[in-house]
């Protein structure tokens, strides 16, 4: 038996799914590698400049998510996803829209400090020399030695200054199916079209 899933690198289809919470929890909880226990999509936007043959779709999410020692935390989450190769000049951009937007401050704070943000990137494109198809860029904190510091609690100063970024390479995805994360992803793999 054949089993036919529209395809979500079209983004009508991929708005489709990420509109559905179990799905949208599903897929953001093995790209962040923590589980999200709610999800909220704020806002999404499709640009599409046809002069310059860019064309990207992005998702915004706020989402409540369960940390390692059982704690709880709100994050921000920016999606996009293009399937032509663009210039950096455009995610970062929309990076710094939603980093002036006051609706991102904490509110127990009253404005003082930003919610913390990862920007995750679905392209239909190959990034520079990585083999793996799912990267990760993560911040640390470092002393003037390079030693890494360790905090019980994540600095909101610091946090409201850097962000992660998950980096999904789509056409790595091809015929791998090495862990949950990649499993899930399969759906994006085009060599399964038919």
């Amino acid at each position: 038996m054949m089993v036919y899933v529209a395809n979500p690198l079209y983004d009508a289809v991929f708005k489709y799914l990420m509109e559905d919470e179990r799905i949208a929890k599903t897929i953001l909880s093995a790209l962040l590698q923590k589980e999200v226990l709610e999800v909220k999509m704020r806002r999404n936007e499709y640009s599409n400049i046809n002069r310059n043959a860019i064309s990207m779709f992005r998702i915004d999410f706020a989402a409540k998510v369960k940390e390692k020692d059982g704690s709880q935390k709100l994050i921000l989450i920016e999606l996009q996803k293009t399937w032509l190769e663009t210039e950096t000049l455009r995610f970062r951009q929309y990076l710094a829209l939603q980093y002036n937007n006051k609706e991102n401050m904490r509110k127990e704070t009253k404005g003082k400090y930003a919610l913390p943000t990862v920007a995750v990137y679905l392209l239909g494109h190959n990034v520079g020399q990585f083999t793996e198809p799912v990267i990760y860029a993560r911040h640390k904190i470092y002393d003037y030695e390079g030693n890494e510091v360790h905090q019980e609690e994540p600095d909101p100063f610091v946090e409201s200054l850097q962000h992660d970024s998950i980096i999904v390479q789509i056409p790595l995805l091809k015929g791998r199916v090495n862990n949950r994360l990649e499993k899930i992803l399969s759906v994006f793999d085009q060599s399964q079209i038919y």
